[in-house]
């Protein structure tokens, strides 16, 4: 039977297990451990929709969208930059009672 991966870094009381190194976690409790923003992150959403009026009460809608973080969601001093880019497409159905 395997073993899970987690279960040997991670105590079921959530600390940390004797096979890890103290330096390789961060608290993100603590400010001046976490590595992430706050506060200061600034996105982009540009998005256009399609509707498409089917009957006078049904219509059906596609809408894509593309999302990017301006700056990186990381503190300046940390070790990596992480700036997030998604696209996405919606699809829908109107129906007016």
């Amino acid at each position: 039977m395997k073993q899970s991966a987690v279960k040997g870094y991670v105590n079921q009381n959530q600390s940390l297990s004797n096979k890890q190194l103290v330096n390789e976690v961060a608290n993100l409790e603590d400010e001046g451990e976490n590595p992430f923003k706050t506060t200061g992150v600034v996105n982009i959403h540009p998005a256009a929709g399609v509707t498409y009026f089917f009957t006078e009460k049904t219509s059906f809608l596609i809408t894509p969208s593309y999302r990017r973080r301006m700056n990186s969601i990381t503190k300046e001093e940390a070790r990596f930059t992480e700036k997030l880019k998604y696209v996405g497409i919606s699809f829908g159905t109107r129906f007016k009672f």
